[in-house]
């Protein structure tokens, strides 16, 4: 941001950055499990090699798209404010997109270890945790889809607002909890709604993936094969807590008011 930027504009500028930040993070962990899976499916026959391809396909464009949103939204508040500052009083056309992707996104992954665990559960637990998550991606599926809507309306609202004397700000007052012009849903209620079911969603695909490796790691007579699913169940019992970290910690800083503007480029 530049040195003469309001507080608003620096807490705008230095959220959006690290939210930027986050999105290459998650993108390059992503394309290395993208890489071992591609080499795990080439060393291996698997059944509905053709459907998993196409799933990875989709969610790998999906996030790729995602990102380069992101960083246009990023690029337009921290570069392009810089000399036309009536930019920041309004979000980035591809804003309505970055949540709806993201949930789409979630309603991929997060269905395809719902299903997972359903195929391979060994107790009606299992089956009740494939459920839930089944129904909490459904929830992010729809609260998404209108989130991205009302932040196409929150624009409308606030390009209209900004050459009208008097009315700047309403964009970073709807960020911030402030105002709900157009009787819009407060972004706060949207986010809460998106985060918390991440989060717990996260946790329960940990929970569900790591009891069947470990019970069929018991179950195994071949040492190479329970040394395969202790590999495995390591690896999702590592990759569990950091995505079920990261999405707490996204949900601790909004609800703190520290980087409310993470939300618009994560």
């Amino acid at each position: 941001m530049d040195s003469g930027g309001t507080p608003e504009q620096v807490l705008m500028g230095g959220s959006m950055l690290i939210g930027t930040v986050g999105a290459y993070l998650v993108l390059g962990a992503y394309l290395v499990q993208l890489q071992h899976y591609c080499l795990a499916g080439a060393e291996g026959k698997r059944k509905n090699r053709l459907t998993l391809y196409i799933l990875v396909g989709v969610v790998t464009v999906c996030e790729t798209l995602r990102v380069c949103f992101i960083t246009f939204a990023a690029w337009r508040v921290l570069v392009l404010g810089i000399g036309q500052p009536v930019l920041r009083q309004s979000p980035a056309k591809t804003a309505p997109s970055l949540h709806i992707l993201g949930s789409f996104i979630a309603l991929f992954i997060q269905g395809f270890f719902a299903w997972r665990i359903w195929t391979h559960k060994f107790n009606k637990i299992l089956g009740a945790i494939a459920v839930l998550i089944g129904l909490l991606t459904t929830t992010q599926l729809i609260v998404g889809v209108l989130t991205g809507v009302q932040l196409g309306r929150i624009g409308a609202i606030a390009e209209q607002a900004a050459v009208t004397a008097g009315r700047n700000g309403v964009f970073n007052q709807f960020i911030n909890n402030n105002q709900n012009p157009g009787g819009l849903t407060p972004f706060a209620i949207s986010v809460g709604i998106l985060t918390s079911t991440v989060f717990v969603c996260d946790v329960l695909i940990t929970i569900g993936m790591f009891s069947i490796f470990h019970v069929y790691r018991k179950r195994s007579m071949a040492p190479r094969a329970k040394s395969a699913l202790r590999v495995l169940s390591i690896n999702t019992l590592e990759n569990g807590l950091i995505t079920s970290l990261c999405a707490a910690l996204t949900l601790i800083l909004y609800y703190a008011r520290v980087h409310p503007w993470i939300h618009m480029a994560s």
